[in-house]
């Protein structure tokens, strides 16, 4: 079984590699490029994986904002405001194909970022990674006290979605001029756009964490030494929209300073 290793790109020469990592193993290798087709995108004039096309004519983000007219621009909100989590067992194959993921960190890295220290890393987890991945997980059912049958259920869950990538904070506590709390708050719009890329891809998409994400052997894993494990985003296409949102309305979030 070949070690571990992670895709790898300077950031200096791809801002989208230097945010995402293949999670494999510890041998650095460089991301390529694929073409593969799809399904139909929720959103008008966006061609995915999801969609019938391949992914590489689909139009990025950043054009969809250049240029457009009012009606499109509701639209494109309309499709943000419908957003849900789709649990794991909702998401079935095709699940976004390596250009579809670097839309999305494209999308990760325009959220606001003090110093520009992109303070988080997306590492991809496919192929025999995802067994790796689901025997981590049933170990630490193990140590956490689970029965087989329960450590069992964990790699189960690991291999569910068609995709997962995992999320890691990079946080650098001594910066002179950026505080911890705006690098978390980067981190955080990271994967809010993360997530919203993938919902306007036409894929459904959770995050996920739990106290596996406090296992010594699967931090030590996926994190470097300086990094903090969020978690993982599941990816699929998704079988259901999603219910109704449990969110407060945004009056009740929005306040009038005076």
């Amino acid at each position: 079984m070949e070690g571990q290793r992670s895709w790898w790109v300077g950031r200096a020469s791809n801002p989208v590699g230097g945010a995402m990592r293949r999670w494999a193993g510890s041998t650095p290798v460089p991301l390529r490029h694929r073409r593969r087709g799809g399904a139909s995108a929720s959103v008008p004039g966006v061609t995915t994986a999801a969609a019938g096309g391949p992914v590489a004519e689909a139009v990025s983000l950043l054009d969809l904002t250049m240029n457009i007219s009012p009606l499109d621009a509701q639209a494109a909100l309309q499709a943000l405001l419908s957003r849900r989590s789709i649990g794991p067992k909702y998401l079935v194959e095709p699940g976004p194909d390596e250009a579809a993921l670097q839309q999305m960190v494209q999308a990760a890295l325009r959220g606001p970022d003090h110093g520009e220290l992109v303070p988080f890393r997306f590492k991809w987890v496919a192929g025999e990674a995802r067994e790796r991945m689901a025997q981590l997980f049933a170990e630490a059912a193990t140590r956490a006290g689970k029965d087989a049958a329960g450590a069992q259920l964990d790699a189960e869950r690991a291999l569910r979605p068609p995709v997962t990538v995992a999320v890691v904070a990079r946080i650098d506590m001594g910066h002179p001029q950026v505080p911890a709390h705006e690098q978390w708050a980067c981190v955080g719009g990271a994967l809010a756009n993360f997530l919203n890329a993938a919902h306007l891809l036409g894929f459904g998409a959770k995050m996920l964490s739990g106290a596996k994400v406090r296992d010594p052997q699967i931090v030590t894993a996926f994190c470097e030494p300086g990094e903090t494990l969020l978690g993982w985003v599941a990816l699929g296409t998704p079988l259901k929209t999603g219910g109704p949102a449990r969110k407060p309305e945004a009056a009740q979030v929005l306040h009038r300073w005076t």
